[in-house]
């Protein structure tokens, strides 16, 4: 965030919003001006100095669940497969807003929505700890299935894949999902002193929400589980996958959110089914036109060592384990623990092996899986790793199944 001439941009937000709110009903009704918010569009380049907005829209709302405001960020399937498959650090650039017509509605004055302007983008596009949080979760839902991320069909199915970043980014991010002032106040609401701005905001969209038909939606990220389910086997889920995209766009008020489902359906459309295995990983990624994963965390390390070299890292891992005393360090191990999960796994499911190297590959994975048990198991006295986390799930993880 650009903190000179601060005070005077947010001003002039707070005019434009104005002028917007202001306009004949009829007017507004149908858009606000082109001047309206390409002034908007230039004082939040200003503002956000390292990102860019490219784009805002206003979509009228008037019979489907309320949004308030949606903030896109422009994702590819590297960028996804980077924030899911690695610890590396990414910072998304572009993006795109979308206001609800009905958040005018509801009372709100010029400061209290240019506060909770602010307050989306920069929990959304200048905050890398919504990354940190992102991985976190997926971790823990990996761990509570005794699951691994599919690395090819990651890559093959990427447009799935950004769906789930997106929605789960937008659950960890939105005020919609904000219970605590504490989350509230963010540097960017401190820095422009719209701490008391947001806070009324806040309370005013609870209001408008319990007093309507409309509810606030889960934080629970549904669409993150439904795609780590589905995409495991799209061939068999095609069908039932089409079916819920299509559903899913008749129920939602936001134009960007049906072009989400709408570049699913196209993609799904396009997708062959059968996978090529006779690839090296790095190789496939290459054809797949996301080769700069080859230069991103473990996958380079994987393209200099080789496998030998996630085998050889075993026991730094299980030292790291065995040391490891606060979340800090957990979250970190437990990234790398799951990436190698997925390596080898890959490994395993797509290459020709002999028995020999077979058992000797599988014993490797389960070592990791084991250590992964031990890390999840592990309580720290700060705060307890991960996010929504299910022990009772973890304790299952021991047990063999009863023939």
């Amino acid at each position: 965030m650009n903190i000179e001439f601060l005070s005077d941009r947010v001003e002039k937000l707070e005019s434009v919003f104005n002028n917007i709110m202001y306009m004949k009903a009829e007017d507004r009704l149908i858009n606000p001006t082109n001047s309206n918010l390409k002034d908007m569009i230039d004082l939040l380049n200003e503002i956000f100095d390292e990102n860019k907005c490219t784009d805002i829209i206003y979509t009228l709302n008037t019979d489907k669940q309320f949004f308030a405001m949606n903030i896109s960020p422009a994702m590819n399937g590297s960028d996804a497969l980077t924030i899911l498959s690695t610890d590396a650090n990414i910072r998304l650039v572009n993006y795109q807003i979308e206001f609800d017509s009905k958040l005018f509605d509801i009372g709100l004055d010029s400061a209290e929505l240019t506060a909770v302007l602010l307050y989306e983008i920069a929990s959304m596009m200048d905050n890398n700890e919504i990354f940190e949080n992102l991985r976190a979760l997926v971790d823990t839902r990996l761990i509570s299935n005794d699951d691994v991320l599919l690395i090819r069909n990651s890559v093959n199915y990427a447009q799935l894949i950004i769906l789930a970043v997106k929605d789960t980014m937008r659950k960890l991010s939105s005020i919609l999902y904000k219970d605590s002032t504490e989350d509230l106040l963010i540097p960017a609401i401190q820095a422009t002193n719209m701490s008391e701005n947001i806070l009324s905001a806040k309370e005013k969209i609870l209001a408008s929400i319990s007093n309507s038909s409309d509810t606030l939606r889960s934080p629970i990220p549904v669409i993150l589980d439904w795609v780590l389910l589905m995409y495991r086997d799209i061939k068999r889920n095609k069908s039932l996958i089409y079916d819920t995209l299509v559903d899913a766009k008749t129920f939602t008020g936001s134009k960007l959110e049906i072009r989400e489902f709408n570049a699913c359906i196209e993609a799904l459309n396009r997708i062959d089914t059968t996978i090529s295995f006779n690839e090296s990983i790095n190789t496939y990624f290459e054809n797949k036109n996301m080769s700069i994963l080859n230069e991103v965390s473990i996958f380079k390390a994987l393209k200099k060592n080789g496998l030998r070299g996630l085998e050889n890292e075993l026991y730094e891992y299980t030292m790291r384990v065995k040391n490891c005393t606060n979340t800090e360090d957990a979250y970190l191990i437990m990234r790398g623990i799951n990436s190698r999960l997925g390596i080898l796994e890959d490994y395993l499911y797509n290459e020709t092996l002999s028995d020999h190297d077979r058992k000797h590959w599988e014993s490797v994975v389960e070592s990791y899986r084991q250590l992964r048990i031990i890390l999840a198991k592990k309580k720290f006295d700060d705060k307890q790793y991960g996010l929504f986390f299910d022990y009772s799930a973890l304790d299952k993880l021991d047990k063999k199944p009863e023939n």
